[in-house]
């Protein structure tokens, strides 16, 4: 399990996304999140599900990355597939 914070406090959730720098900020996250997964678990993209769910646990705005096999439908019905979103 793997999670990534917008170092921007005053980006509290998916809604503050906006244009081009959402669109930045989240690619940014994806490539972070799967390079992590791959050099600290050894875990490769296409065995991970990274996303944004909403409501979120808390106020900022952050994506979750978990491995497919674990909790599989954790979330399911509010996720949102950081890939959709970009």
């Amino acid at each position: 399990y793997l999670l990534a914070i917008a170092a921007d406090p005053t980006l509290l959730s998916l809604r503050d996304l906006r244009g081009e720098e959402g669109a930045t900020l989240c690619r940014g996250m994806l490539i972070e999140l799967r390079k992590a997964a791959l050099n600290i678990y050894g875990v490769g993209p296409d065995q991970l599900r990274i996303f944004f769910h909403y409501h979120p646990q808390f106020y900022r705005l952050h994506a979750h990355c978990t491995r497919l096999t674990v909790n599989p439908g954790c979330e399911t019905e509010r996720a949102h597939l950081l890939t959709t979103v970009v």
